[in-house]
């Protein structure tokens, strides 16, 4: 693995993948909300985010949270770009004082 090779830790979350898709349950319209009986915004932009059915996988970022042996913690997807450069350096340009989610 690249990351590996240069110094990231990568966690495999894939057994939890089944509780995760056990609590993802979104409401793609204010019919379903009512019908639910759950929280439903109208200024919400339904089209833009559609019918995802892999939802449940922006669960993982919360993982993040349990890594207490780490200063810094970096959850990002692969398609993620650092405008040509390492993520070390482009995290480098934040400065220290400034916490970020």
């Amino acid at each position: 693995n690249v990351l590996r090779h240069f110094g990231f830790v990568i966690e495999n979350h894939e057994a939890e993948i089944g509780l995760l898709k056990d609590i993802y349950h979104p409401v793609y319209s204010s019919a379903q909300a009512h019908a639910e009986r759950r929280w439903w915004d109208e200024n919400l932009d339904v089209v833009r985010f559609g019918n995802r059915s892999d939802g449940w996988a922006t669960y993982l970022k919360f993982f993040a949270w349990r890594a207490k042996a780490f200063d810094i913690v970096l959850h990002a997807d692969l398609d993620l770009c650092f405008w040509a450069r390492s993520p070390e350096l482009a995290l480098q340009e934040f400065p220290r004082k400034d916490t970020f989610m």
